[in-house]
């Protein structure tokens, strides 16, 4: 099958037929690409639930071999489309949470062997708990077997990835402080080092709402790329009327 020739929308039909869930790129990627158009390409997807022998889930013959299959070849479909593109790297690829059913490791440990070993060696993992690891299993033991951090930021291809991962130890009077103040840390960070944006639609300011979809608490916000970007810096996007679609 020939990716590089595919409509967006048989695109990610495709993805969703082969993995569960679909793989999620810039709109324009799916366009023809020259070398100038393409500077970072990377692939996210959630909810894998690989299954353990206890909790094998929801949904009949959900097995590890069958969650094995699916997320490997999400990853080839990622690859290859990459591979048939002037920019031919993926440098990334994101699972952002639910990886497993429990959180157990019965279930993290095939679902890592699995996404090591379907990911070309350039590309980085880039790896989050979700509700299932935090309620089923423990931050330790996730951490300890996916080999990082649950909240972190790195840099990949120029461009900043910060994950944040569920965490009931910082909670403080129904305010999640610790959170809070790592996430603007690490932002403030980024900003200092220079962190680049996407230029998607030829934009070039960015903003940031992160939410605590159980008690609808906002844990961080960032309104421009930059305060002191002339014309818009100080005007926070976020909480700005745009116009549909943005």
């Amino acid at each position: 099958m020939r990716v590089d020739k595919l409509p967006r929308r048989d695109f990610l039909k495709t993805a969703s037929l082969f993995a569960g869930t679909a793989v999620v790129a810039p709109e324009k990627t799916f366009a023809q690409e020259s070398d100038e158009d393409v500077v970072l390409r990377f692939a996210v997807t959630s909810d894998t639930h690989f299954p353990g022998s206890f909790y094998p889930g929801f949904f009949p013959g959900n097995s590890q071999e069958t969650q094995k299959s699916r997320l490997a070849k999400a990853i080839r479909l990622a690859v290859d489309y990459a591979s048939a593109q002037p920019y031919d790297r993926l440098d990334a690829f994101a699972v952002c949470g639910d990886m497993t059913n429990r959180g157990v490791e019965e279930e993290l440990v095939p679902f890592c062997e699995t996404l090591d070993a379907a990911l070309p060696s350039e590309t980085r993992r880039v790896l989050c708990m979700g509700s299932h690891e935090y309620m089923g299993g423990s931050r330790e033991l996730w951490e300890k077997v996916c080999k990082t951090p649950g909240n972190r930021r790195r840099e990949i291809g120029g461009f900043q990835f910060i994950t944040l991962s569920p965490d009931d130890t910082c909670e403080t009077d129904g305010v999640f402080k610790n959170q809070l103040e790592w996430v603007e840390r690490e932002l403030e960070a980024a900003v200092a080092e220079g962190a680049k944006v996407f230029y998607i639609n030829r934009s070039d300011n960015a903003t940031l709402v992160s939410v605590d979809i159980e008690t609808a608490q906002i844990i961080a916000m960032v309104g421009s790329v930059d305060w002191n970007k002339p014309g818009y810096g100080q005007v926070n996007a976020a909480t700005s009327l745009l116009e549909p679609a943005s």
